[in-house]
């Protein structure tokens, strides 16, 4: 066991949801049972997060001690319970540390009866919470639960006892979570004796933190009511990383009065309304400001800030124009990721494009929309929409070739150096460069040609109103990019091929230039096709009227059993279960394909273990039952699978333990897949 927790068996279950769905600690709160319980019960659980099991019910913690005596832990959590009474002394060492608590049931026996009424109202305000839907609400019930809490403070006695203290230098904790406890001016003297490496504090409604640590790399104070940075004596730490969401802070933020190392800030959540980015820090790389109420006056970049990679100003008061994305783009010409969702879109790009990419990267279609302003300054968003659509209904061709495994910039500079001969014959009119790559409009003709990186991938785009010239540049970089890319990476890499519908013959060469053109007898469709819906290469799992040519993601297909009239492929389900879509009633089987030459069953495995497809399939020879006597053939995706040679057999293992089986193939008319030890495993069915 390496991660467990600690808890009351009361609250086992209120503690098992929360682990399954990662509910914040307002969740627990607000469960009626986390303010009812009586604390004094000796009834613990020990909980194994790593097996997601009890291991101990309704023990006692000198029974945890003894199960854990002399282990190493990589995280313990003790939760809702007085922590020093249920430390695991047994163990020899934990890296983190999380106790959470209760305000109200932590505070001292003899003083409960004078919190009755403040508990009570505190039970009739917190399920409010379930309801918020602005910033303003939860504002103003996060100040109204504020004040009974500093009422209850009133009455609260020290919490950090000297036990926990020796337990955390003893055990060598390196980094403490402190939740849903008052912490007093006492606690935070003992907290700064520590020599630890990451503190958290949340909503301990302390608003005055002034007392930290020195050794401190990592700190986060979340949902403390906290209304000013000055609150909290930070800036001379030697922090990281900063987190101080889900406050109250109203002051104009400027970054370079912060302390100069940090790389990391969070202050989503908060009420802010200016931030200055002036002289920032060169180690600060991400910044999250979400959730706040900033303006575009308040967002103040007198200039660049090279090292920014992250920014996120989603769910702000910010109006999205034009002007704004070239400011983004100009002031921070590295960034990685941006998130300008849930503000104010005002041009139909915006609306169209940005708005409905709720917390997901907008950088690449932001640069991009960019880079084609930059060349069309005169054209709308709706005349480049209708432009595009115009090409796309006449003639389209475009090449991608993942480059996940080989040095993209490497590349793009080689197809840069093989190019230039031929851009130097171009007119300066005729040629124009950008950020990734080279973008030429040849007016003559008509064809615009982009080689771009993005995303660790090379992409070959030509469009145009003349098949003729289609067909002229298609073949020729084609070939060129095809050559540039097995020499740099020597891969052969299959690309991915989108065409429109009347440049079929195009598609056709291209399946003969690398040798993708398998088919089946008594089939009209290819083996392996590309698949618009999911940007992929599609392998046909079925041909069978009823399905209509069933076909699935080439990466999610796992390994596939050839025999010599069938094959059946498994694949990978979205929840990690592998199935094989067996339909028992009707006896045909979704996932298979009927081999009915040996020919057929050649061209299978040929069109599997094509070089072009990266080399990801491997084909071996598998025992049913483990019986010699019943071989067959098993094609394997190397990256779920790996093969281990033991006892002259080649015996086949998972490369991870998350894949597991599907429970719908135990009615599968063929063999039993069993997944044991990372071990795959075939049994005929009994």
């Amino acid at each position: 066991m390496q991660n467990i927790v600690i808890t009351s068996s009361e609250l086992i279950q209120i503690e098992l949801n929360n682990l399954d769905i990662g509910s914040d600690f307002i969740d627990n709160i607000l469960e009626s049972k986390f303010f009812e319980y009586n604390y004094i019960s000796e009834q613990i659980s020990l909980y194994d997060i790593d097996q997601s099991q009890i291991v101990l019910d309704n023990t006692t913690i000198n029974q945890i001690n003894s199960l854990l005596k002399n282990t190493n832990l990589e995280s313990l959590k003790i939760n809702n319970l007085y922590p020093h009474h249920f430390l695991p002394w047994k163990i020899n060492s934990v890296d983190t540390l999380t106790l959470h608590g209760n305000i109200i049931n932590t505070c001292a026996t003899d003083l409960k009866h004078k919190l009755n009424i403040l508990a009570n109202e505190v039970k009739n305000t917190l399920p409010y919470f379930a309801f918020i839907e602005t910033t303003k609400e939860r504002l103003s019930l996060e100040k109204e639960v504020n004040d009974l809490y500093q009422e209850i403070l009133k009455v609260k006695v020290d919490f950090i006892t000297d036990e926990i203290i020796d337990f955390i230098i003893e055990k060598k904790v390196k980094h403490l979570e402190l939740g849903w406890f008052a912490l007093s001016e006492n606690d935070y003297k003992k907290i700064e004796t520590l020599n630890i490496e990451t503190l958290s504090i949340l909503y301990s409604f302390n608003t005055q933190i002034k007392i930290l640590p020195k050794s401190i790399k990592d700190l986060s104070i979340l949902g403390n009511a906290i209304q000013s940075l000055n609150d909290i004596k930070f800036k001379k730490l030697k922090l990281s990383n900063l987190d101080l969401s889900n406050n109250s802070i109203q002051d104009d933020i400027t970054l370079n009065n912060l302390y100069n190392k940090i790389e990391n800030l969070s202050l989503n959540n908060n009420l802010i309304t200016r931030i200055d980015f002036s002289k920032t820090s060169k180690y600060l790389e991400l910044v999250d400001l979400s959730n706040n109420i900033i303006t575009n006056d308040g967002v103040i970049v007198p200039a660049p800030c090279n090292h920014l990679n992250y920014l996120d100003l989603s769910n702000n008061k910010l109006k999205i124009n034009l002007d704004f994305l070239f400011k983004i783009d100009h002031y921070f010409p590295n960034l990685e990721y941006i998130d300008l969702s849930g503000n104010v879109f005002l041009d139909a790009f915006g609306k169209t494009v940005l708005a409905p990419m709720a917390q997901e990267n907008q950088i690449g279609v932001i640069k991009d929309y960019l880079d084609i302003i930059e060349f069309i300054q005169d054209i709308s968003f709706e005349d480049l929409k209708n432009s595009i659509q115009r090409y796309n209904e006449t003639h389209y061709i475009k090449l991608v070739w993942d480059t996940r495994n080989s040095n993209s910039e490497l590349l793009i500079k080689e197809i840069h150096f093989y190019l230039k001969n031929y851009l130097k014959f171009l007119t300066d009119k005729e040629k124009f460069f950008f950020a990734e790559g080279i973008y030429i409009n040849l007016f003559n003709k008509n064809v615009s040609i982009l080689i771009n990186s993005d995303n660790n991938s090379i992409s070959l785009e030509i469009f145009s109103d003349n098949q003729s010239c289609i067909n002229d540049y298609f073949y020729k970089y084609l070939e060129l990019l095809h050559d540039i890319i097995f020499d740099i990476t020597h891969q052969y890499i299959l690309p991915v091929i989108q065409t429109t519908e009347n440049l079929k013959q195009v598609d056709n060469y291209f399946r003969k230039v690398f040798k993708i053109d398998t088919k089946l007898s008594k089939s009209s469709g290819y083996l392996i096709k590309f698949d618009p819906q999911l940007n992929n290469y599609a392998l046909l799992l079925s041909h069978n009227v009823d399905y209509k040519d069933f076909r699935s993601d080439i990466d999610k297909v796992m390994f596939i059993i050839i025999s010599s009239k069938t094959t059946i492929a498994y694949t990978l389900n979205e929840d990690n279960k592998v199935s094989n879509y067996m339909i028992r009633s009707s006896k045909k089987k979704l996932n298979s394909v009927t081999i009915r030459t040996s020919e057929d069953k050649e061209n299978y495995k040929k069109a599997l273990l094509n070089p072009y497809l990266g080399e990801i399939f491997k084909e071996t020879d598998a025992y049913l039952g483990g019986d010699i006597k019943k071989k067959f053939t098993l094609i394997i995706n190397t990256n779920f699978f790996n093969l281990k040679q033991e006892n002259q057999t080649d015996n086949l293992y998972l490369n991870s333990d998350k894949y597991i089986v599907d429970p719908n193939n135990s009615i599968t008319e063929h063999s039993k897949v069993v997944i044991l030890l990372n071990q795959l495993v075939f049994e005929p069915k009994k």
